[in-house]
């Protein structure tokens, strides 16, 4: 997924190597899956999407992520085919 020019800023852990910041490695500290980039960390971290979830719920608004309006349209285009 492409990131927003904005998110390359983020101190993440890949950008503070990329540096010259000596950290040892680049795996996210929240799910050691991959490397820390700011599309992870907003986009495909399930330990910070949990975080983001329980902020939401704490400040009381609903947002719907983009995982969940992908997977509701591929049930959609699959209901679609079988109806052909």
């Amino acid at each position: 997924m492409e990131s927003f020019f904005f998110l390359d800023k983020v101190a993440t852990r890949d950008n503070l190597c990329d540096m010259g910041v000596n950290l040892g490695n680049k795996m996210c500290l929240m799910c050691d899956l991959t490397y820390e980039t700011s599309s992870h960390l907003f986009f495909s971290c399930q330990v910070a999407s949990r975080i983001y979830n329980m902020c939401n719920i704490w400040i009381g608004i609903k947002i719907t992520h983009h995982n969940q309006l992908v997977q509701h349209a591929l049930v959609q285009y699959s209901i679609s085919e079988k109806e052909r």
